[in-house]
């Protein structure tokens, strides 16, 4: 049904985002396979490429797309960003900031942007404005650690990384971060206990 088919989309995106590219491929076939509308299958044909990290066919297909949606330019985006194209992600990004559905997702890549491109101050004022909007977001807050970790502020980022943790606690990747953290700052006994 059609509620079936939005459902696998939002799944889709959302595993997307977490980074679990297996679980997000399973409802883009989904989608490939039930969508009726030729440029919605179109669409979904061109998430798969993003899941399976083939940004340049990609960048490449996204061309000959004669409607461009949001959801289409978020993902074009998406593909510059992970290319190292910057630039024109950040363009992308921009222009979706007025965008309802994807100002925040949008905010969020400039942030990421911006700190690959070793812009910390920057991405850091941009982290905390997302977290302040979303404090419940803990990959938010790891973000914003590995920041202050690439400016020395390690005492900061401990504390960052101390928010995602009691936002997710079984998250291993933030409690080995932490464990980095207290090693940093001399505490190699706390470290160890993690």
């Amino acid at each position: 049904t059609k509620n079936d088919i939005k459902t696998h989309r939002l799944l889709a995106w959302a595993y997307l985002e977490q980074g679990k590219r297996n679980n997000a491929k399973k409802h883009i076939n989904y989608l490939i396979q039930q969508e009726t509308s030729s440029l919605r299958k179109a669409s979904a044909e061109l998430l798969l490429l993003y899941a399976q990290e083939h940004y340049k066919e990609l960048l490449s297909r996204i061309k000959n797309v004669k409607s461009e949606t949001d959801e289409l330019r978020y993902l074009k985006g998406l593909a510059n960003r992970r290319s190292g194209y910057y630039q024109s992600a950040s363009t992308i990004f921009e222009g979706l900031s007025n965008s309802e559905a994807y100002k925040w997702r949008s905010n969020i890549q400039l942030a990421r942007i911006k700190r690959s491109r070793k812009q910390y101050q920057p991405a850091i004022e941009m982290f905390q404005k997302l977290i302040h909007h979303n404090n419940a977001a803990a990959f938010l807050s790891f973000e914003l650690s590995l920041t202050h970790e690439a400016l020395s502020q390690t005492e900061l980022a401990l504390k960052a990384i101390n928010h995602a943790i009691t936002l997710n606690d079984q998250n291993n990747t933030y409690l080995l971060t932490k464990a980095r953290y207290l090693q940093l700052l001399g505490n190699p006994n706390k470290a160890m206990r993690i």
